[in-house]
């Protein structure tokens, strides 16, 4: 059978415009892909990053990573790993934040079990380093100055 990306609302996969054409994204992943595109679109001289686990946006948006972790996993990801991302963040700047997280507990029950659920390491740095500043649906955080 054939996946189909539909336009009218309906459906599985809808579809939605990004700078080097229309893709399909899932119906729950379609509002977070569209206001990243309009969110880096408002701000285009600013380091964007798409964090902890937003990877594909950048393929979508078409901006290229500022940090070199690009998939943290709050309990997974060594704290190494974690800090040398931190620092790069505070290189570069990396003005924005787009807050993109995706639950594994429920495919990888383990994790879960290493977060403690506590405040992750990277969530604590966001919460010392950067404000909340909510747009267009997006959790987002933008670098105090």
């Amino acid at each position: 059978y054939a996946l189909t990306c539909h336009t009218d609302g309906s459906g599985f996969l809808r579809q939605v415009s990004a700078p080097s054409g229309s893709i399909c994204t899932t119906y729950d992943a379609a509002p977070i892909v569209a206001d990243s595109i309009q969110f880096t679109a408002q701000h285009p001289g600013s380091a964007v990053a798409y964090m902890p686990t937003g990877t594909s946006l950048y393929q979508i948006t078409g901006r290229v990573p500022p940090v070199p972790v690009l998939f943290l996993v709050p309990g997974v990801t060594p704290a190494a790993e974690v800090a040398r991302t931190e620092r790069a963040m505070q290189d570069v700047p990396v003005e924005w934040v787009v807050y993109y997280s995706v639950d594994f507990s429920k495919d990888l029950p383990a994790v879960l079990q290493l977060q403690g659920g506590g405040v992750s390491d990277f969530l604590r740095f966001l919460q010392a380093s950067y404000q909340r500043d909510d747009q267009d649906g997006l959790v987002v955080y933008r670098l105090k100055s």
